[in-house]
């Protein structure tokens, strides 16, 4: 087994590449710099007035996108080379337009297809033509959050003195995270809120207008920082991914390759994590680093490997510059990285839901009533992150039923202000218009499509931040989902130039007021209901699933069919009798429509137990 003199090989192999990365992009040709400084101009272009999509004709022409129709310029009987462009006979480009998008009206909307033209591969377009799709994972790290805390440490390192480390988690302003996540979480009320998320606009298409999770949000319901530096990579992916696995190895003093052969699956497992913390010769920074490996991971960005984290991040979390830790805008990574993973569950064929879940469903408390659990915690208190207002709630209903109450609810059943008005006072940067970024994952930011959550009078909003190529978001999503927008770059740190204007906007004087040409030129542009009168109740599509057999129907007819000719009065006592055998029954059937939902499936374990295992043994 190698040794750390390896890793350090392996370091100094990295940082030549990176250098000579350094050295290749000093020979970008003229033109080139030309195109990327046009595409950096661009990110300043996103206030032109309408239609929807706000790019100039120069920004268009540079990065040879149509991003209404989301169409790609290819070449004619050739091949695209890197960087080229495809142009056909006599230097003519050739449109290829994607399969996946609307290029006309869509039944129950949108009429005009120009906002969302991915709607085609939406999971509500294939419930409005009868395809239900069932409700599928939701992700949290429940179980590994209440195993894994500093209380537990403290009692397994009885002779460390781990008060030291809590007071320098404190100084990052992270600590506060150990907490803000809930016991439970509501998988069917989650899909009904995904299937109104439009990945153009960024946010939930309601029957009333457009509403978002915005920067205020974020900071208000976990205690996340908006301000501060962006999360962003240092290097390509390949070299990114090595630095990463290297500083990993470091910290949890183990080697090189079995941390790499642990990335391959996802990354290490919160039970690697924490049996190396809990090593009796671990210095303190180390368990710092360790455990922010962990919170990080596991409160803001949560993916789909259940148990295991993958911490992108690392390069933030060096020996170096640890103590710079908070000065990162943590909260709008957070928020970068979900609303990516809502486009990708908004896709027909997705079956599950990552990132900060807790930041999703407490938005949905606070600003719909309707859904909110009916008691408060007890112990909140004022000042503390909005999540801990919320006890381990009941179910809302099926996502059947909640999908009906959204298609009829309407402005005046929603909390526009739920902190009070003049928010952005407090939190400025939440008026920023431009994108947000977490490591390679960038997103559209644009609080101008839900000015009501500010108080204001909603009126048509500018045209939409332009991805810089041909989008991807088909029906399958996954890795399948692309999207390529600018970096904030300078739109992050010059606020004041890249914000848009409380002065511009009137003060709303009742819940939810709009332009009065607001809803005619809204309504145009959406799907603004779910369900489609038109067509019943639909099987769930599951691929590769066959119904049951049709023999059970009769089994269920045989049971009940004398209880229903019953003349007695025990009649009930009869059906009590039977219910344990007609479940057994109808249960292959309930799994195949969707409907069996006795296990939630949204916890990150299966045991609920843990017994701390003992630490193993470190590569020195």
């Amino acid at each position: 087994m190698a040794g750390k003199g390896n890793s350090s090989a392996i370091m100094r192999a990295v940082r030549e590449e990176a250098e000579h990365q350094e050295r290749e992009s000093e020979h970008i040709t003229m033109s080139t710099r030309r195109r990327r400084e046009a595409e950096r101009a661009g990110e300043a272009r996103s206030s032109v007035p309408h239609p929807d999509v706000g790019s100039s004709r120069a920004m268009e022409e540079e990065a040879d996108v149509d991003p209404v129709h989301e169409t790609e310029v290819v070449a004619r009987g050739g091949r695209r080379g890197r960087g080229g462009r495809g142009r056909g006979r006599g230097g003519r480009p050739q449109t290829r337009f994607n399969p996946d998008v609307l290029d006309g009206p869509f039944p129950g909307g949108p009429r005009d297809p120009s906002l969302i033209p991915s709607f085609k591969s939406h999971v509500a377009a294939y419930i409005w033509r009868g395809e239900e799709r069932p409700v599928g994972r939701v992700e949290s790290r429940i179980n590994s959050l209440n195993q894994f805390n500093y209380e537990k440490i403290a009692d397994a390192l009885e002779d460390v003195d781990v008060s030291v480390d809590k007071h320098f988690l404190r100084m990052t302003g992270l600590y506060p995270l150990a907490r803000c996540y809930l016991q439970g979480i509501d998988t069917p009320l989650l899909f009904a809120f995904v299937e109104r998320w439009q990945p153009e606009t960024n946010n939930f298409h309601m029957p009333w207008g457009e509403m978002t999770i915005t920067l205020h949000d974020v900071q208000m319901i976990l205690g996340a920082n908006v301000e501060g530096r962006v999360v962003a990579p240092r290097y390509d992916d390949a070299i990114e991914r090595t630095n990463c696995v290297y500083l990993l190895s470091e910290a949890l003093n183990l080697e090189f390759e079995e941390i790499d052969e642990s990335w391959k699956h996802g990354g290490p497992t919160w039970r690697m994590l924490q049996g190396q913390l809990l090593m009796l010769d671990t210095p303190m920074k180390r368990r710092v680093q360790i455990y922010l490996v962990f919170l990080l991971g596991s409160i803001l960005f949560p993916d789909k490997t259940c148990d295991r984290v993958k911490p992108w991040y690392m390069h933030v979390l060096e020996d170096s510059v640890l103590d710079q830790v908070g000065t990162y805008s943590w909260g709008s990574a957070c928020l970068a990285n979900l609303y990516r993973e809502l486009g990708i569950c908004s896709r027909a064929q997705s079956r599950g839901l990552a990132g900060c879940t807790t930041l999703l469903q407490c938005w949905i408390y606070e600003y719909f009533p309707r859904f909110q659990p009916p008691e408060e915690s007890e112990r909140y208190r004022e000042f503390q992150p909005r999540c801990k207002r919320w006890n381990a709630p009941p179910k809302a209903g099926t996502l059947e039923h909640i999908r009906g109450l959204l298609d009829n609810m309407t402005a005046d059943d929603v909390e526009w202000l739920p902190y009070g008005r003049d928010i952005h006072e407090s939190i400025p940067r939440s008026l920023y218009h431009g994108t947000i970024q977490y490591m390679w994952v960038v997103e559209p930011y644009m609080p101008d499509r839900c000015v009501r959550q500010f108080g204001w009078v909603q009126d048509i909003p500018r045209g939409l931040i332009p991805s810089m190529e041909p989008c991807s978001r088909g029906p399958k999503g996954g890795t399948s989902f692309k999207v390529n927008y600018p970096f904030p770059g300078g739109m992050w740190d010059m606020v004041q130039a890249h914000s848009i204007r409380a002065r511009a906007y009137k003060t709303a004087r009742q819940r939810g007021e709009v332009d009065e040409h607001y809803m005619e030129w809204y309504t145009d542009r959406t799907h603004p209901k779910i369900n489609n009168p038109d067509v019943g109740p639909a099987p769930v599509h599951r691929e590769n699933v066959r119904p049951p057999d049709q023999p059970a129907y009769y089994q269920v007819v045989r049971a009940l069919y004398p209880i229903t000719r019953s003349t007695g009065q025990d009649w009930m006592q009869q059906f009590a009798d039977l219910r344990a055998d007609l479940g057994d029954i109808m249960q292959p059937a309930a799994r195949y429509l969707g409907i069996d939902r006795d296990n939630d499936n949204d916890d990150d374990d299966d045991d609920d137990d843990h017994e701390v295992q003992p630490p193993r043994r470190a590569r020195r």
